[in-house]
C-alpha cells in the first residue's frame, strides 16, 4: 500500500492570543526558519517576537477568520485538496499534515497505521520553489520523524521542489488567461521574501531561491502580449535590511505615478492561499493602492483544492517513485 502526505506550514487553530502564540511558538522555534542555535532561538522567538509582535498577529489572524467565516483557508483548502485527491485516486490513500500544528508526527504516523499497512510513502511539501524555512524544512524534519517512528521496513521518498514543471506553470497560466479579457496595465508576481542568509546559505548548497522565483514568473509571463508590463517582487519580509527584495509593499506605492491604474498579482509561491496572499495583498495592499489613486488590484488566487491541481500533484507523486528514498 501507499500513501501520499501533503505538508504544509500550519495555521493557528483559531485566532485566539493563546492559539496565535502557540503557533508563533511552534513556527520560530524551527532552526529552518530562525537559524541561530539554542538557546538563543528561544530567548529571541519566547522573549522578544513573540511579545512584540502577538497582539498584532491576532488582530491579523482574527481578520483572516472573519473573510472565511470562522475558518482558517489554509486549513479550509489543505482539507480540500486532499479530499479532492483521494476521489480521484485509487492507488494512494492520501493524507495532510499541517507542519508546526496541532498535531505532532506521532499524531500523523498514528492516522497512518489505523488506516493502512503502508510499505512505501512519499511526502509531498506544499512549496514550489526550495528555501531553508519551506521546503527544507518541511521534507527533512517531517522524514526524519517518519523514519524514526515507522523505522525501516518503510520505503520514504519526497517530491522535489516543482517551480519549474510544465504542468505546474501549465496551472498558474491557466489562472493568468482567465483574465486576459479584461487586462490590466501591470502584472506582477509576488513571492514571499527569505533572509539573505538563507538566500547565501542556499547558493552555498547548489540552489538559487531568488532564481527559482524568477524562472517561474518568466515562463507564467510568457503567456502575456510581449509588450506587457510585468514585474516581480518579494513580500512580507520582517525587515528591509536583512531580507531579500525588490518589496513588494514599498514599491506599489509607486504604481499610480508611473501610470499603473489597473494591477493584476499572482502568488505563484503560494500553493494555498493564507494571511501573506488573502488579508496582506487581498484587503491591506488593495486598499493602499486605491486609497493612492489606484483603480483595481486583483488577486488571483492560489492554486488552492481545484480538481486539475489534485491530478497535478498526484503525477508529481507517481514520478516520485522513481527517486531514490529519502534515506
Amino acid at each position: 500500500m501507499k500513501a501520499i502526505v501533503l505538508c504544509n506550514i500550519a495555521t493557528p487553530k483559531s485566532s485566539a492570543s493563546e492559539d496565535v502564540r502557540e503557533y508563533l511558538s511552534k513556527f520560530l522555534s524551527d532552526r529552518y526558519v530562525i537559524s541561530i542555535p539554542q538557546p538563543f532561538r528561544s530567548i529571541l522567538v519566547n522573549g522578544i517576537i513573540i511579545p512584540r509582535r502577538l497582539r498584532h498577529s491576532t488582530a491579523r489572524y482574527r481578520l483572516l477568520e472573519s473573510l472565511y467565516e470562522g475558518e482558517m483557508p489554509l486549513r479550509k483548502y489543505m482539507n480540500a485538496l486532499v479530499e479532492t485527491m483521494q476521489g480521484l485516486s485509487q492507488d494512494w490513500d492520501v493524507f495532510g499534515y499541517l507542519q508546526h500544528g496541532e498535531e505532532r508526527p506521532e499524531d500523523l504516523v498514528a492516522r497512518l497505521r489505523a488506516r493502512g499497512n503502508y510499505t512505501e510513502i512519499v511526502v509531498l511539501p506544499l512549496f514550489p520553489h526550495k528555501t531553508f524555512s519551506t521546503y527544507l524544512s518541511a521534507s527533512r524534519q517531517l522524514c526524519r520523524h517518519l523514519r524514526r517512528l515507522l523505522g525501516e521496513g518503510v520505503i520514504l521518498r519526497v517530491t522535489p521542489p516543482y517551480f519549474r514543471h510544465p504542468h505546474y506553470i501549465q496551472l498558474i497560466q491557466k489562472r493568468l488567461a482567465d483574465t486576459l479579457d479584461t487586462p490590466s496595465d501591470l502584472y506582477v508576481a509576488g513571492f514571499h521574501s527569505i533572509p539573505i542568509k538563507h538566500q547565501r546559505m542556499g547558493r552555498k548548497r547548489g540552489f538559487n531561491y531568488r532564481e527559482q522565483c524568477l524562472e517561474t514568473a518568466t515562463q507564467m509571463f510568457s503567456i502575456l502580449p510581449h509588450t506587457t508590463e510585468r514585474r516581480v517582487y518579494f513580500q512580507s519580509a520582517l525587515d528591509r535590511v536583512h531580507w531579500i527584495g525588490p518589496f513588494l509593499e514599498e514599491e506599489m506605492k509607486g504604481w499610480v505615478d508611473e501610470g499603473f491604474q489597473r494591477v493584476t498579482i499572482a502568488c505563484p509561491g503560494f500553493a494555498i492561499d493564507c494571511l501573506e496572499t488573502v488579508l496582506d495583498i487581498g484587503v491591506v495592499l488593495r486598499e493602499e493602492f486605491l486609497s493612492l489613486g489606484g483603480q483595481e488590484l486583483r488577486l488571483l488566487p492560489a492554486l488552492n483544492g481545484d480538481e486539475d491541481v489534485a491530478d497535478f500533484l498526484l503525477s508529481l507523486a507517481h514520478e516520485s517513485l522513481d527517486i531514490p528514498s529519502a534515506f
